[in-house]
Parts: C-alpha cells; structure tokens; sequence
C-alpha cells in the first residue's frame, strides 16, 4: 500500500467524583429542594495535532487527574460555585458544559483536545458532552 500512513486515534480517559449539593428552582419536584450526590466525572482527551508525545504519554494519569480535579465544586452548592450557575441551573447537562469549558483552556496549555466528559450524579443518570471539533475553532 503507497501513501502516507493513517495514524491512529488515540484517547486518554480518567474519572473522578466529587460530593456537591445542588437544586433546582424551576423544576417541578422534589430536586426542586437543596439536596446532594456523589457526582462522577469521566474526561476524555486526545493530542492536539502538533503533540509530540513524549515517553509514551499524553500526560501522566496524575496530572490529568490534578487538572480535572481544579475545576470541580467538590463539597460545595453548585449553584452558587461560579458564575454560570447563576445563569444556568446545575442539571448534570451544565455541569458538564461548565466543567468542559473550563477544562477545554487548561488542557490546551498542554496541547490537549477535550473530547468527551460525561458527568453522573446517580449510578444510573449521567449526561455526556461529545466536543466537536467546531467546540475549539472560536477559541
């Protein structure tokens, strides 16, 4: 076969969990009220394409793991964590949003692309954010 060779794509994931109370004040029922979960985070990146990967690695787990774990609302209410949540109830779909627009900068320093978060607040709901490429291209 001629041509240049197909490299394939390669995806680093971690995940980690954070304890955090939310409500939901125009919602109808009982998460209307204060309550709280053992949220679960799976972040998934991939190298920018200039990446020189060194030693075999992306980035070390720990690393990874130290870069998602800043932007969690760990033992916090969520809806007065940051800004956004002002404006954006903190249903799992916008902790996700927010934990990808945050992560999305930090991890650019490291020439890291966001490629999937999925963000659980039960066992059996979660909400998960596949970052297009478009995501990054009005960065």
């Amino acid at each position: 076969m001629k041509g240049k060779a197909r490299t394939p794509d390669l995806y680093l994931s971690i995940v980690e969990h954070f304890d955090a109370a939310h409500f939901l004040p125009r919602y109808r029922g009982p998460c209307r009220r204060m309550h709280g979960h053992t949220w679960q985070v799976k972040v998934t990146v991939t190298p920018e394409p200039d990446l020189i990967i060194k030693d075999g690695m992306l980035i070390d787990f720990k690393d990874l793991k130290k870069i998602v774990r800043t932007a969690l609302p760990d033992h916090r209410l969520i809806n007065t964590f940051r800004p956004f949540f002002k404006a954006n109830p903190p249903t799992a779909e916008n902790v996700a949003l927010y934990l990808a627009e945050t992560l999305r900068r930090k991890l650019h320093v490291k020439k890291l692309l966001l490629s999937e978060i999925e963000v659980w607040e039960s066992e059996k709901a979660s909400a998960k954010l596949v970052c297009p490429i478009l995501f990054y291209e009005n960065s």
